[in-house]
């Protein structure tokens, strides 16, 4: 896989669909792409292209943008914006086209552990050339999930998304938002895991997945926050068909809702920061206490070995016979006393 990689370090998919027909070829060039599909096709076309992670891509990843540009006259801030792929979700209008960033949050587990993936993913729109245009970073050179459900949607829908391009926009962002619910799917659990064990027991290492998860929760609010003022803007534009403005309008109320949730585990990832203080706090103050009682036994023994530790040439008790066990015997009536006081009063368990 990886020697492909490095060979090949990128993919492009294209999908030409209209009411009657769905066709789906991956050529292996820009070059190769432009023999097979003319300008002139008939229906809509979205053309997708992963570019690996895996490699060094600034030439290779370049060189692609730089042969797509000129074929479809792509402004040089949307170029340098693919090539940047640290970019937050926004919109922006370069004269007949849109091009838009939004992002993909994914789960993976890592030798029993969890991280959190934020995969961006690039969209023109040119309604000029009845095209779409994506461009994704992955590790590996391979249809994700949600492309597989679009192209499904497309395939057994082409007569409704052939109608018009702001469709299929439409439905590769209503995609990607889907999958922030099976992220948010996991950290609720996990909140709910961290909280249970917090009630039980007050480890070190829980302060750790605790911070992990405010970091990652964090990285989800700021990456859906812009996403929402993205949708808005887009609702707002006049190209934007009445019709279509319904559909935009649902996946801006799931992004709402994600906000709204992410919000929710925020605070509630604040207050498993307070429980665990308040775990800790108590600890300490547990320790204290045990610490304050076992002082407080030993402070009138003290006082008494202090006592008949004196250099007095004279100490009558010294000299009774029985005076040792005597004073055994008050050693263990006055602990017995303290014990006592200690349990009446609720300082020590019962």
């Amino acid at each position: 896989m990886t020697s492909d990689l490095l060979e090949n370090p990128f993919c492009i998919t294209v999908c030409e669909f209209g009411e009657t027909f769905f066709k789906v070829t991956n050529p292996s060039s820009v070059s190769e792409l432009f023999r097979r599909h003319t300008s002139d096709q008939e229906g809509l076309r979205w053309i997708h292209t992963i570019l690996s992670d895996l490699v060094d891509l600034e030439d290779t990843s370049s060189d692609i943008l730089e042969q797509l540009s000129k074929v479809f006259n792509l402004h040089p801030l949307a170029i340098e914006d693919i090539r940047c792929s640290s970019t937050r979700p926004k919109i922006d209008k370069y004269g007949e086209m849109l091009f838009i960033v939004t992002h993909s949050p994914s789960v993976v587990s890592i030798e029993d552990e969890y991280e959190l993936s934020l995969k961006e993913l690039n969209i023109l729109l040119m309604e000029k050339e009845r095209t779409v245009l994506t461009f994704e970073r992955s590790e590996r050179n391979t249809t994700t999930a949600w492309i597989s459900d679009v192209r499904e949607k497309l395939a057994s829908n082409g007569d409704h998304f052939s109608r018009n391009l702001s469709l299929v926009l439409y439905l590769i962002i209503d995609k990607l938002t889907d999958n922030f619910f099976p992220v948010l799917e996991h950290y609720g659990e996990k909140i709910e895991e961290i909280e249970s064990m917090l009630m039980l027991e007050n480890r070190t290492y829980l302060i750790r997945d605790i911070n992990l998860l405010k970091r990652d929760i964090f990285i989800l609010r700021r990456s859906t926050w812009p996403l929402r003022e993205v949708l808005k803007k887009f609702l707002v534009l006049p190209e934007i068909h009445s019709d279509i403005k319904p559909y935009l309008q649902d996946c801006l109320d799931h992004v709402i809702q994600i906000i709204d949730i992410l919000e929710v585990y925020r605070d509630s990832a604040l207050g498993l920061v307070d429980i665990y203080l308040s775990g800790v706090s108590h600890n300490m103050q547990e320790i204290m206490k045990t610490l304050t009682i076992i002082n407080t036994i030993f402070i009138p023994l003290t006082f008494m070995a202090g006592i008949y530790g004196m250099n007095f040439p004279r100490i009558p008790e010294l000299h009774y016979g029985h005076g040792y066990t005597v004073f055994w015997l008050m050693v263990l009536l006055i602990v017995g006393l303290e014990i006592w006081i200690f349990r009446k009063r609720g300082w020590m368990g019962s």
